[in-house]
């Protein structure tokens, strides 16, 4: 398994909600590549969109709708949905989607702020 990151240095001081990344990657790990022969990957990219935050957790896996995979409506990915909109209304989003050849992604997107902002 191979792993990796891109985080937009202007973000480390942003606020994003405690043990939202955790269960989306051991997802991408659990549920994408340790169900797929041979070597697979996992990345986790985090980027700016304006006032938005984006997290992005990618696999090389067999995508959603596979039966290893699910429909992306699994307990875990609920919860964090649940979390998100509890803690930004319609201003936060989670969602699944397909990679073009394989694999999944999951998206999402919350407001931008900074810690020093929340203080």
């Amino acid at each position: 398994l191979s792993l990796g990151q891109a985080v937009d240095g202007g973000l480390l001081g942003a606020l994003v909600p405690s043990m939202l990344i955790q269960p989306l990657v051991e997802n991408a790990i659990r549920h994408g590549a340790a169900v797929k022969p041979g070597p697979a990957r996992v990345d986790l990219e985090i980027r700016r969109d304006g006032d938005v935050i984006v997290l992005e957790i990618t696999d090389t896996g067999p995508g959603f709708g596979a039966k290893a995979a699910g429909n992306g409506s699994g307990i875990g990915l609920a919860n964090c949905r649940a979390r998100l909109a509890g803690l930004y209304g319609e201003r936060a989003s989670l969602d699944c989607s397909n990679r073009p050849g394989s694999g999944a992604v999951v998206r999402v997107r919350l407001p931008f702020r900074l810690a020093e902002a929340a203080a």
